[in-house]
């Protein structure tokens, strides 16, 4: 969803680009899961100024499609989450560094990462680590 001007809703536009081959320390992952947050909508109207156009949002959830070969810690396939990331999450797919992400434990659902909001800190791996913890721990207590 790109933003070429400031402005309501209307001026979020459906639009097809190009995202391309991540470069060093990147990769590019496939977005299932995306955080929708006031902040956004900040942006959008302009109190909180980006260049544009761009596409806003800071955090979501995904599968990697592609990793750059001096990135270690992720493979093709490994499902993710971030936070409090550079803008660009209202997409479908996007390159984003790998030092922001954090591997998604295989006993989550990729669709759980959403009730680990507010849980975001400035120690971002421990933290949504620890909230995916906790999702885990209460999607048993609660029947999520």
């Amino acid at each position: 969803i790109m933003i070429h001007e400031t402005g309501g809703a209307e001026v979020m536009k459906w639009e097809p680009i190009d995202v391309g081959r991540p470069g060093t320390g990147e990769v590019r992952m496939k977005q299932t899961v995306l955080g929708f947050n006031m902040i956004d909508t900040y942006r959008r109207k302009g109190l909180y100024p980006c260049e544009v156009p761009f596409i806003t949002g800071s955090e979501a959830a995904g599968v990697l499609e592609t990793v750059s070969n001096d990135v270690t810690d992720f493979r093709p396939g490994d499902r993710v989450v971030y936070a409090i990331a550079d803008i660009g999450a209202y997409a479908e797919e996007r390159i984003i560094n790998a030092d922001k992400l954090v591997k998604i434990p295989d006993d989550i659902h990729v669709s759980q990462v959403r009730y680990m909001g507010g849980c975001v800190s400035s120690g971002i791996d421990d933290a949504l680590l620890h909230c995916l913890q906790l999702v885990q721990t209460s999607r048993h207590q609660h029947h999520f």
